[in-house]
């Protein structure tokens, strides 16, 4: 189950009017009473959504039922909760959280009958949380406020629902009065509406696509799914489609979109096919059908599918989706896995780097780095959207080899915690340059990142001194006027087409610093004739990259690539290189 946050003024909870509390309110803050008998509704699902609204709390009210294990915070003073001796109408209640003077909570977790439906992060005081859906007869709310100083205030209280107890008002129903009925007319057809942008999901990492801001588009669909293959096996993939148009007219909104690819699966070449079709049932509901169709190209015939497969998906709690310019700042998904930088301008996605492998058609597999210097960005009424496409010559294994690497993307706006989204696919191909005709591939490869907690991202001239990344890996100045990097030394390896390797240390003396309102950037080439092992060679070192603002702790960052190629002159047309390598110091 989801919860929904918003902080809207004008919700239920918002619209009360200033008036004299009485007892009975302080004891019940945010809830409605009624001298009417009402038969409680109480819905199916446990779908729980949180209203967040700024409303007056009486001093006087006070939690229940509390316990405690930090002994300096009263409980009472932190939880404003309603009586445990009136039962839940509705199946809702109303609570709210206060933080002490010289206390700071890290987090807060809503808890019904041990269940965590809501977690509250970043909040000071938060007035008017009403819990919705809540199970009829008996239930127990606990309420955990974590401090950042490692100490925890909670409480736990004791509900009925009013629908567990018989006439809880004690009225006396009225006779019923018979009266005529008329023909019940025909339900009206639902009319047109505009479907949310925002994230659809469904499952726990089984189903996610976008909405675009203006609505006209589902963007990044993934999927983790299964084919079963005309041989008999079967085989784990990922459905993926970058992009499909929404037809919204007076019959609803629906959306279809096919998308192929030439792919490498299990060392055999292969075309895949997604297909993908639904339609809005609602503003925030969508349903359809998805199939992936593999067809190897190695003369086998063999097929695999995965049928037509049905989804539902609703959308997630989501912040603001309108159509801006990302923020600028690091982005990132998984622990070293995937990073990449926006500049300051919101202008070009920078600095890609990803950790993956590719598989061979030879039947094996080689552990890479993605690498993207820069994408532009293209921002307008439909959202902000990116790609790029960068080649390089390498020397992987001994063998020269071609290098592609494409990137593509949309922005997503804001998650309910206020964090802007990217989402998108990247591939890298690898093709051998040795007659083998060899090749490797990631296939395309969907990824989910989200912006980093950040400092200041304005576009500065970058701050003089040391930066430096690892353990006397890599290091270099920033000069006193922020005019350019000195003093590049890195300590690397290159690979040779000899098949053997060297230790090297990559050594550059400066590069310009270039400054706009796009951002601060750097590039050099210093060339140098050297005797390696009594050879005579000449070396070349490169270097670019770009400077990314400051990190949460204050501290300037910059990333980029660097790289060595060695070119023997004794005849024998050796050549050795480091390839293109990311860096990232501060």
């Amino acid at each position: 189950m989801r919860s929904k946050l918003s902080h809207d003024h004008h919700s239920e909870i918002g619209r009360t009017h200033p008036r004299v509390r009485t007892p009975r309110d302080t004891q019940l803050p945010g809830l409605r009473s009624s001298t009417a008998c009402r038969p409680a509704l109480i819905r199916g699902a446990l779908m729980v959504m949180a209203v967040i609204a700024i409303v007056a709390v009486p001093a006087s009210a006070s939690a229940s039922g509390v316990s405690s294990t930090a002994a300096s915070v009263r409980p009472a003073s932190v939880f404003i909760v309603p009586s445990a001796s009136r039962c839940v109408t509705g199946g809702r209640l109303t609570l709210d959280i206060r933080e002490p003077h010289g206390v700071s909570f890290k987090s807060v977790a809503i808890r019904v009958d041990g269940r965590v439906f809501m977690t509250l992060r970043r909040l000071r005081t938060i007035t008017g949380v009403t819990l919705h859906g809540l199970p009829g007869g008996s239930f127990t709310l606990s309420v955990s406020a974590n401090e950042h100083n490692g100490r925890t205030v909670r409480f736990t209280v004791a509900y009925r629902s009013c629908s567990a107890i018989p006439n809880p008002c004690g009225c006396v129903p009225r006779p019923p009065v018979p009266t005529p009925r008329a023909p019940t007319p025909p339900a009206p057809a639902p009319g047109p509406f505009t479907p949310a942008p925002g994230a659809y999901t469904a499952g726990v990492n089984w189903m996610t696509f976008y909405v675009s801001p203006d609505s006209g588009a589902v963007q990044d669909v993934k999927v983790n799914t299964s084919v079963s293959c005309s041989s008999g096996g079967s085989l784990g993939v990922t459905f993926i489609l970058r992009q499909a148009p929404i037809e919204s007219s007076s019959s609803g909104s629906g959306f279809s979109g096919t998308e192929e690819e030439s792919a490498i699966v299990e060392g055999r070449p292969a075309e895949i096919t997604y297909s993908f079709e639904g339609h809005f049932e609602e503003a925030t509901k969508a349903s359809g059908t998805f199939r992936e169709n593999v067809a190897f190209e190695d003369g086998s015939h063999e097929t695999c599918t995965t049928d037509n497969q049905p989804f539902n998906v609703t959308i997630e709690s989501e912040g603001s989706q309108a159509a801006e310019p990302p923020r600028p700042g690091s982005y990132a998904a998984g622990v070293n896995w995937m990073t990449f930088y926006v500049s300051p301008a919101s202008s070009a996605v920078q600095d890609v780097t990803v950790n993956t492998s590719v598989s061979c058609s030879s039947g094996g597999s080689l552990g890479v780095t993605f690498i993207l210097r820069q994408a532009p960005i293209e921002s307008s009424s439909s959202g902000s959207d990116f790609s790029g496409t960068e080649e390089e010559s390498a020397i992987i294994g001994g063998r020269p080899a071609e290098i592609t690497y494409i990137l593509e993307g949309h922005f997503h706006g804001f998650d309910a915690g206020g964090a802007q989204r990217a989402a998108g696919t990247f591939r890298e191909d690898v093709a051998f340059e040795d007659g083998s005709h060899e090749t490797c591939t990631t296939d395309n490869q969907p990824f989910d990142v989200t912006i980093e907690r950040e400092g200041s991202q304005a576009a500065e001239p970058p701050l003089a001194g040391t930066y430096a990344a690892g353990v006397n890996w890599m290091s270099f100045n920033v000069s006193p006027g922020g005019e350019k990097v000195e003093s590049v030394r890195v300590n690397t390896a290159v690979d040779c087409s000899t098949g053997g390797s060297e230790g090297r240390v990559f050594l550059l003396k400066e590069a310009p610093i270039e400054t706009d309102s796009s951002g601060s950037r750097f590039s050099g080439t210093e060339k140098e004739s050297a005797l390696i092992g009594g050879k005579s060679v000449e070396i070349t070192y490169t270097i670019e990259g770009h400077f990314h603002g400051f990190t949460v702790g204050g501290k300037q960052r910059a990333a980029g690539t660097f790289r060595e190629d060695v070119a023997y002159e004794d005849g024998s047309d050796e050549t050795c290189t480091t390839n293109a390598q990311p860096f990232t110091v501060n």
